[in-house]
This record gives C-alpha cells, structure tokens and sequence, in this order.
C-alpha cells in the first residue's frame, strides 16, 4: 500500500519501516484539537492558485519575511517567482477571523534535494517567526504536528488543528511518525508542509514539515492506517539562514552601496547600513592597493553575486594598457568588505568606451549576474551575459542578442540601461531608454530566458519628439509599488527648471504604463541636478523599492536622501539620512546605477 503525498505533483516518499512508500498525487490534523486564537502564530497557510480551484497548504513563518513548506505543494518548483499566485495567511487559527497578517508570496527558493522550500514574502510581517531545531528527532520522541487540512467531517474546516504524535524510524532526510492515542490522530490534504513542533519548557522549536500520509480517518478516504512522513529541517538551518533572513543585518532593511574611487588608483566599497529610523551608517573594511585601478574608467555593478542574501559590489575595470577586469568584492554580514575576487580579464574583448553595464539575476538561480550592451565600430551593438557562479565570480560573457545597424539603433549614448524582472517570472530583465535621432523616445525590455540570455527587445513605452529628453533624467530601477513587477523611477529635469520624480509601473506583459510624477521640486529648492545619483532598495523594509539620493553640495560635503515609496509607486519627500563633510569628493563616488 502506498502513502499519498499532500503536494500536487508526484513525488516518491522516502522508505523507512519498509510500509511506506510514495505514490499518488494529493492535496487539518484529523482528530486533533483546534488551535486556540493567537497560539501558534508562526502556522502560516497558503492558497496556491484560483480560491476554490487551486491547492492549499501549510507551512511556517521561520522570519518576517519567510515561510518554509513541502516543495510539493507547488509541483516541482524552480527557483523564482510561483508559478500561480499564492496568498499567506499567519497567524490566524481560524481563517474566517481578522487576526493575524495576509501576504503574497513572490519568491520560491526550493532545497536541490531535500523536498522543502522557501517562499519569500511581498514584505515582511511584524509576527514572531518559530525557533529552528538544530537537533535530529529520536525514535519514540514526541512532536506536536498542525495544519489547516480536512478532518473526519470537514472537507474545508479553516481552523487550525494540532495533535501529538510519535516518531518511529529516522534516516538522514525524513522520519515515520504515528499519532498517539487516544483517537490516533493522522494528517489529510492542506496539511502538507506544516510544522512537526518540538515543546519544551524552553519553548517551542520547528523539527520538521509535513510530507506525506495515509489520510486514514479523513473524509473521502476509506483507509485505515494513519501514519506519516515528516523532512527534516533540524540539519537545514544554514541554508535556511543563508537565504532567511535576507538584507544586511538580518533586519529586513535593504543598504545603500558604493565604491570610491581615490586619487591614488585604489578603490574602497562602502555599504551603508539603514537603521530603523531611517539613519545610515557608512561601513567599508577594505582598501585597495594605490595604483590598482584606473578609476577613470571604473563601472560600479550591485548585487548578490555569490547568492548568500547580501547585497555585494563588482568593478569592471580597464587599465591604462586596454585589458579589461572583473573583481568581486563580497560583502560580509557586518557590512564590511573581503578584498577583490577577479575573475575574468580580457585584452581582445573590445573596448570599455563602447560599453553599458547593468546587473540583475537574469538566469533566476538566486545569484546576480552581469549584462552588457557592446556597441561595434559598424555601430551595431550586441548583449552579452556574464553569469555569476557560486563563489561569486564570473564566467566568460555570453552573446545573445544582437542588432544590425538600423536608422533607429546604433548609438550607445543614446542608451540609458537598467535592469528589473517587469514580467514577474523570477528573472531579471534588462530595460533601456532610447532617444531616437528624430527625439522620439522609447523605453526597451529585453526578457530573460531561463540561461540568462536574451531575445529581441520588446517596445514598452514609447513617446513622440517633444516628451522630453532622456539626457535630463537620470534612471533607477526597483519593485517601486511591491507588486512583484520592476518597475522605473526617473529623476527628470524640466527645461524651466523643475525637478520630478517620475515612476514608470510595469505591467504583467512586461510593459509599462505611462509615467506620473510624485515627488516635485526645483533646482532652487532641492539644489544642482547635476550633483544627484540615484540607487534603489528596500531601506526600511515594507517590501517596497524606495531610492536613495546622493547629493554633492557645493562645500565638498556629501548626503544621502531617502524618498520613501508609496503604495503607488510614487515617492514622498525626500528625508536626509546621512551626510559628511570629510567623507571625500562627490566626483569619486560610483554608484552602481550610473551611467559611465
């Protein structure tokens, strides 16, 4: 006799008294007890699909901002964004109440062998996630098991159920359990992925999820035997906590980057690390050797190129002689920085003036890759992808698309690049605007595919000569308006002088509707147009892109102002965050989003 599995696809459940095994596809505790309100509320639950329709599962807050569950419950899921959309509910025992707190998944990070995931929420929650057990379950031992599946007369009970159950035999991945008496409670559908709790006076720990069952005693099925199957997560900890918490610091809050360049050929990362209250800190760590670099032609790329869930730094360099250079510099928890990882050099790549470079995880494996757009001598330009690999480093770029001279394209300058997933299929895309010789404007996507390169480049907003001109506005990209989708932010200067903030919201298609305007100033209010860089992150953590602005003032001092996004995507009024006076010049800051 087989044991069914609570996902939705087939899967084969791991033997261990040698009755069990797995067989046929399969979506609350039967005979438990109902969880009372505000208890156990780390216990997320996951609607996976049409309400009604699709699937349900359970699963576990283990940090703010994710939940673990059987990878079953979405097929065989590839790391990115879910294939059908979910909705998480935390904290809530009965699911026809108000309490707890309701989020949309937006990320997948499935173990490669181990049959849990991760699912990322679209911001963090301010719940108390579950302690993680870092130690194995041992035969006769006694967990605590939840879920908000079918009882013995309930297809859809919307509650919160627990019970007591035993474990039988353990191997290095999964281990039995049974239900102790009385009633000899089992699992049903919607359980899958739960928390298997181990209570002790310390508190309560997460020893393992829920995979598969017998669903003996549930309504609609007629056996009998009501044992099951639980994964391990004791021995996950490291991975769980490589991808959760993400962000610096564990705190949820994005960082702001960037590499100064010294007069003496050295470079040094900075990260600057954001408060609660919205203050950053500068932190660097390393400094480079003087004569190192030729920092006047340096590109600044950001991103987490090694997949640890911190935000790095890499500089693509040209020496004096032409060879070009890749060095990593990884960033560790504190916010400081190893010394430079190079790997890739090129003296017959071309030339870096004919370059513009953006980053973004364009393959959907968890780490940040390199694109650039090349612009040959016959003034056709090609795209090319460095794919980061696991240490960080890269590997030697990969051409994909690449257009012949037209009336229309062939000027790299006319090139404003930025990278985004505007699709919401998990993959970064690479996003350009392009001024036309007869001024017309036109914002480009290019769409990943799933080996990181790219077809031909879709038109997703265009604008007639007199909407204005891209070289007064300078570009940013981010999830502006947390719907999952990138979306673009431009700093425009009006010919009279005004400034906007102008946010470009990309659709499900992978355009973008017509801009609007938030935030508004003027060049006598705010200060120099020329003297602001912009870089983009979620800085005070509500799952929304914001934009940090550096500032140059005319005394030689430096500052950092946060505009805060708004649920539309627009941004508040900028707040200053940071500021020095000795930090160094603002001509030597390189911020990854500019356009060099």
């Amino acid at each position: 006799m087989r044991k069914k599995l609570f996902g939705r696809a087939v899967l084969a459940a791991t033997v261990l008294t040698g009755a069990l095994a797995g067989s046929v596809p399969a979506y609350g505790v039967v005979d438990g007890t109902e969880v009372a309100d505000g208890a156990y509320g780390f216990v997320a639950h996951l609607a996976i699909g049409v309400p009604g329709i699709g699937g349900a599962c359970t699963g576990a807050l283990v940090d703010p901002q994710w939940v673990i569950t059987d990878s079953a419950c979405f097929g065989q899921p590839a790391a990115g964004r879910p294939p059908v959309a979910t909705t998480v509910t935390i904290g809530r025992s009965d699911l026809a109440g108000s309490g707890g707190q309701v989020r949309t998944a937006t990320r997948l990070v499935p173990h490669p062998d181990r049959g849990v995931v991760l699912v990322r929420l679209d911001r963090p929650t301010t719940l108390t996630p579950v302690a993680l057990s870092t130690t194995a379950p041992a035969p006769g031992e006694v967990l605590r098991l939840a879920g908000y599946g079918r009882t013995a007369d309930t297809w859809v009970p919307g509650r919160l159920h627990a019970s007591t159950f035993s474990v039988g035999a353990v191997d290095q991945a999964r281990f039995d359990v049974a239900g102790t008496s009385p009633g000899q409670p089992g699992l049903c559908k919607g359980d899958a992925g739960g928390p298997a709790l181990r209570e002790t006076g310390g508190g309560v720990e997460l020893a393992a999820v829920h995979h598969a069952s017998y669903q003996g005693g549930c309504i609609g099925s007629d056996e009998t035997r009501r044992d099951a199957v639980e994964t391990r997560v004791d021995d996950l900890t490291a991975w769980i906590r490589g991808i959760a918490p993400g962000g610096l610091a564990q705190d949820h809050r994005e960082d702001a980057t960037l590499v100064y360049a010294y007069s003496t050929g050295a470079v040094g990362p900075f990260t600057f690390t954001t408060a609660a209250t919205g203050a950053m800190t500068a932190r660097n760590g390393f400094k480079s050797p003087d004569g190192a670099y030729n920092t006047a032609k340096m590109k600044v790329l950001r991103g987490d190129f090694n997949g640890d869930a911190i935000v790095d730094q890499a500089v693509f360099n040209s020496a004096a002689n032409g060879m070009l250079s890749l060095d990593t510099f990884l960033a560790r928890a504190d916010g400081t920085y190893s010394g430079p990882l190079r790997s890739w050099t090129s003296t017959g790549f071309g030339s870096y003036d004919r370059l513009r470079l953006t980053s973004g995880d364009y393959n959907g494996d968890g780490r940040t890759d390199i694109a650039g757009f090349y612009n040959y001598s016959d003034k056709s330009i090609g795209l090319f992808t460095w794919t980061a690999r696991a240490d960080g480093g890269f590997g030697v770029p990969a051409a994909s698309w690449r257009n012949p001279p037209t009336p229309y394209w062939g000027e790299i300058a006319r090139m404003k690049v930025f990278s985004g997933d505007f699709n919401g299929d998990g993959r970064a895309d690479i996003g350009s605007f392009y001024k036309n010789t007869d001024n017309s404007v036109v914002l480009y996507s290019w769409t990943a595919n799933p080996s990181g390169g790219f077809p031909a480049p879709a038109r997703g907003w265009s604008a007639a000569a007199g909407w204005g001109d891209t070289e007064r506005m300078t570009i940013v990209a981010g999830d502006f308006n947390g719907d999952g989708l990138g979306d673009v932010a431009g700093f425009y200067l009006y010919a009279v002088g005004d400034l906007a903030m102008l946010t470009f919201t990309a659709k499900p298609d992978g355009s973008f509707a017509s801009p609007f305007a938030s935030w508004k100033s003027s060049t006598s209010s705010w200060g120099s147009w020329d003297r602001t860089r912009f870089t983009a992150g979620d800085f005070n953590g509500d799952g929304r892109d914001d934009v940090a602005a550096l500032y140059g003032y005319s005394d030689g001092s430096l500052a950092l102002h946060t505009l805060t996004a708004n649920p539309n995507g627009g941004f508040a009024t900028p707040v200053k965050t940071w500021n020095s006076a000795s930090f160094g010049s603002y001509a030597s800051v390189r911020l990854a989003e500019d356009q060099f």
